[in-house]
């Protein structure tokens, strides 16, 4: 009878030792798994924080090169000389007189008084959010999601004041289309006159310039706040190479 008993201890405890040890070779495996997926989600994660420091770099190349820059390119000059025929066409509205309001219009017709910003100017910041909910709970440094944030919010302000400056653009054309044969062959002086004599004109001209001039502080921001936002996503790739 005890023989027997021992050999049911024995039975169990083997049962034991074999649910012991499957249970730690699946957990085993678990763990393996998990850190694999992990170490493959942070590799994604560091592409994709590559990525956007490279994107970062042509927005601000953008900028100084194409948009709101400071070198002596042909689209800055043009832009600087069309802040200034846009003060210049204000003060000759405001006489209304129609010889000022003829100065108006050729300054609008050969170009050099509405200035048409790129569209897009940034690029990054739809993926950059993307890449903050996916990845979250891999970011190793708080400020990174700080500046993140940052970044994406210099992204959308500016190209929604690039959409607005635009627009502003597109509606006034869409107006003296509509309304008045201007800008054609079929023009004629009294046409030009209501058109630009119009105020739906001035404010549109007044806007569009405030437009730009705040832009201008928006790019000064971005600039600003570019360098610390740069260095941020670099140590955070450093960390995450760290982890690897």
């Amino acid at each position: 009878m005890k023989f027997i008993e021992s050999i049911k201890r024995l039975k169990l405890s083997r049962l034991l030792i074999e649910a012991v040890l499957i249970f730690s070779s699946v957990y085993a495996a678990f763990l393996l798994e998990d850190k694999r997926s992990k170490r493959f989600e942070r590799e994604l994660l560091q592409q994709k924080l590559q990525s956007h420091l490279k994107i970062m770099q042509i927005d601000s190349i953008t900028f100084e090169s194409r948009l709101l820059g400071n070198i002596n390119s042909k689209t800055n000059e043009g832009l600087k000389e069309s802040i200034i025929n846009h003060r210049k066409a204000l003060d000759l509205l405001e006489t209304q007189t129609n010889s000022g309001y003829r100065q108006v219009y050729d300054l609008h017709k050969s170009g050099k008084l509405l200035w048409r910003i790129i569209q897009g100017a940034t690029k990054s910041q739809h993926q950059l959010d993307v890449t903050s909910e996916n990845y979250d709970h891999l970011i190793i440094i708080d400020s990174t999601r700080h500046f993140i944030e940052r970044y994406t919010y210099h992204t959308w302000v500016i190209n929604q004041f690039v959409e607005n400056s635009d627009q502003y653009i597109d509606d006034l054309s869409l107006f003296a289309r509509e309304n008045y044969f201007v800008f054609s062959q079929l023009e004629n002086e009294r046409d030009i006159i209501e058109y630009v004599s119009h105020p739906y004109y001035y404010n549109s001209i007044k806007s569009h310039l405030n437009t730009i001039e705040i832009l201008l502080g928006m790019r000064q921001d971005f600039f600003e706040d570019f360098s610390s936002i740069k260095q941020g996503f670099v140590k955070e790739l450093e960390q995450q190479e760290a982890h690897l």
